[in-house]
């Protein structure tokens, strides 16, 4: 192999190591310590623009009884389709994560709150509306999720709070009856 063929080989591995670095194995977006790393940079950047970040912490509703029921395997799958579904279903500037489990976090940057529940309710409609075929077969899963808001400055100015205060949120929308949108 020339020297050429060699560094290029080089910057592939490494490339493969970077990506493998920042995105969840299973999913595909990205991971946790890759998102508490750029909703921090999200919100230095908004704070010198003088600019709205929000951010939804999502959670598929009733998981651990699907997982209970059909395997990991099967919620793996779902994991995986719920994945592709945020991707599309979000703007490019927003940043897709999975958060832990079932859980997933979007960061919007330069939307405030009122525009970021609007869009969380597309994405909790359009997750109820799919039919999850190809997860189990012969059968179709209908899955709700439900979405937890925080938004800077309107809620808080700092990581840590705007995360607490998102979850507060979804678990306010979780003891509401599930497959709701929350923002404190």
């Amino acid at each position: 192999m020339g020297l050429t063929a060699l560094s290029l080989h080089r910057l592939e591995l490494l490339d493969i190591a970077q990506h493998r670095n920042i995105t969840d194995e299973l999913t595909g977006v990205y991971n946790r310590r890759f998102f508490n790393e750029i909703l921090g940079k999200q919100l230095i950047l908004a704070k010198r623009r003088n600019e709205h970040v929000s951010l939804l912490i999502l959670d598929l509703d009733h998981f651990k009884n699907l997982n209970n029921t059909y395997g990991d395997k099967v919620g793996d799958r779902l994991l995986q389709q719920i994945a592709r579904v945020l991707n599309d279903s979000v703007s490019k500037s927003d940043i897709v994560a999975r958060y832990g489990g079932e859980e997933f976090a979007i960061i919007m940057p330069a939307l405030f709150a009122t525009q970021a529940i609007v869009k969380a309710d597309a994405i909790r409609r359009i997750i109820e509306a799919a039919d999850f075929d190809d997860v189990v077969s012969g059968q179709t899963l209908k899955i709700t999720m439900s979405i937890g808001i925080a938004s800077y400055p309107e809620h808080g100015t700092e990581q840590e709070t705007l995360i607490k205060l998102a979850n507060k949120a979804l678990h306010k929308a979780k003891e509401e009856g599930r497959n709701r949108v929350e923002a404190l």
